[in-house]
């Protein structure tokens, strides 16, 4: 493959929001979260890169403006999926005795943030307008679900230390995925409820061990439409023939919702 074309994988975190793959050209990229719809950015000419179209695969070019060359080039001959992760550092949040917490950014290279460019120091589980998340130990200890989100916002963020200090390390130095065990039996399980829910999109990391990844599979598989959005971006399957009946679970979903 051409060296002026690159292909990698990154992180979207806080809020973590699954393993971005880029397809990225001089002055140009792509991006997609679930390997099937492309974004697509160019250089507006004062160093700004700007939404110019959709690619979807399989169907070529959707929407926008003649896309440059070589990024045409890159979608057309895409490798296999998922691609290599680049961000090879991890920006933690640590605790008040100094320890990670919550995982804030990840990046290539220490110094690759842009200038003027600062990481969030306080930890978000979702986006802001996110009300899905429900976690059965915080049901069984009485929280209302409209307050899971706070409640594991403020569970984590109240633990960093003041003033906020953060620490980069290689990437998979913390075992933890996202953020480390809780102090107390409801946090420990509070934590691993939220693990389970972002399950589909968590199993795109690729830094998970096999038991992880089997737990992690557990959870994502007990919601079809989900994972068939995010398979295509696992770098590993441990339970393929599950694997299999979920996606067929999902097309049943979506044949029977379909008017």
């Amino acid at each position: 493959m051409s060296e002026s074309i690159r292909y990698f994988a990154r992180r979207v975190l806080n809020p973590f929001r699954g393993v971005a793959q880029y397809v990225e050209v001089e002055g140009a990229s792509a991006v997609s979260r679930d390997g099937l719809t492309w974004h697509l950015y160019g250089n507006d000419g004062h160093g700004w890169l700007r939404p110019i179209g959709v690619w979807e695969v399989g169907r070529g070019q959707t929407r926008g403006i003649d896309l440059p060359p070589r990024l045409r080039a890159g979608l057309k001959a895409l490798p296999d999926l998922p691609f290599a992760p680049d961000d090879a550092l991890e920006c933690w949040l640590l605790d008040t005795e100094g320890a990670p917490l919550a995982l804030l950014a990840s990046a290539a290279q220490s110094g690759e943030l842009a200038a003027g460019e600062a990481i969030d120091l306080f930890w978000h589980p979702f986006v802001e307008t996110y009300t899905g998340f429900d976690s059965a130990a915080l049901r069984a200890a009485g929280v209302p679900q409209a307050q899971h989100v706070s409640w594991l916002a403020e569970a984590i963020n109240s633990r960093a230390g003041a003033p906020r200090r953060t620490r980069w390390l290689a990437a998979g130095e913390v075992a933890a995925p996202l953020i480390v065990s809780g102090n107390n039996l409801l946090e420990y399980s509070a934590i691993a409820d939220y693990h389970s829910h972002l399950a589909p999109l968590l199993l795109a990391c690729a830094g998970l061990d096999d038991h992880e990844r089997a737990t992690l599979e557990r959870a994502a598989f007990t919601n079809p439409e989900a994972c068939a959005r995010a398979y295509r971006l696992w770098p590993k399957v441990i339970d393929a023939e599950r694997l299999q009946a979920t996606r067929v679970a999902a097309r049943l979903c979506y044949s029977l919702s379909d008017p």
